[in-house]
């Protein structure tokens, strides 16, 4: 990952545009969906942030391991609706249960290992009124896949899970993650592929105004069972996506995001 300094002086021009659209933000309420497993401290330090730096939100947790810590805390925050289960689910089915719960307009979708900064959320709302789905990075399913891996602004072909929004539109047509995929992994892909299949604009910002630890909730499952997981994803994902000519990318030089 770019450090702050190093993305600024790279995208300059870019970042200041973003920001700039700030000025024109409305106020607007959001649905904030956070699926967590055993990453208690990682999961306070996200929501602490959001409360500091967000306004005109709902927070929905959705604690894989019901974990006692976890519950007390969520259940003694007015801004956030919990909710467990006895099993680790994995991303993709916890996400699309919490999502089935939305009420407002925009829905944003944070990993737990995750803290945010003033403005983060509004730039998001601003850019979705463009783009049918926005987030702070972007790229391909892999390597291995034709296409760029990863990406910044519009000439991308997917959106990272890690942080990304929605319109309610958006969410009402499409739905969300493919639940023929399992556990975790290549969801965020497969359902930005599916907007950009239906002409759809998606887009990654190069304001880093969200910070990501990256791997601290993966690091805590077996090996095995992810790599099982990505597997069979990948499989699915590269089948049902080889033939798109989207895909086929220049070499664009974001190759150490």
């Amino acid at each position: 990952m770019l450090n702050l300094q190093s993305r600024i002086h790279l995208y300059e021009q870019e970042i200041k545009t973003e920001l700039l659209s700030l000025a024109n933000y409305q106020p607007v309420m959001k649905d904030i969906l956070i699926v967590t497993y055993n990453n208690f401290s990682y999961l306070i330090s996200c929501l602490k942030s959001i409360q500091k730096n967000t306004q005109d939100y709902q927070i929905h947790v959705w604690d894989n391991a019901n974990d006692e810590q976890t519950k007390n805390y969520c259940l003694e925050n007015k801004h956030i609706n919990y909710y467990g289960s006895n099993e680790n689910l994995g991303f993709i089915i916890p996400n699309n249960r919490l999502a089935e719960k939305t009420i407002h307009p925009y829905i944003i979708f944070l990993n737990d290992d995750t803290v945010v900064y003033p403005n983060w959320d509004k730039l998001l709302i601003q850019y979705l009124k463009v783009y049918e789905q926005v987030g702070y990075l972007g790229g391909i399913l892999n390597e291995n896949m034709i296409g760029e891996r990863f990406g910044l602004g519009a000439n991308i072909d997917y959106i990272c899970g890690w942080c990304f929004g929605i319109s309610r539109n958006t969410y009402d047509k499409y739905g969300l993650f493919d639940e023929q995929l399992n556990f975790a992994y290549g969801e965020d892909s497969d359902f930005s592929l599916r907007l950009k299949n239906d002409k759809k604009k998606i887009f990654a910002l190069y304001s880093g105004l969200v910070h990501h630890f990256e791997n601290k909730t993966v690091a805590k499952l077996p090996a095995e069972k992810l790599l099982g997981n990505f597997e069979k994803n990948h499989i699915l994902l590269k089948d049902r996506w080889a033939e798109c000519d989207f895909l086929i990318r220049k070499s664009l030089p974001f190759t150490d995001l």
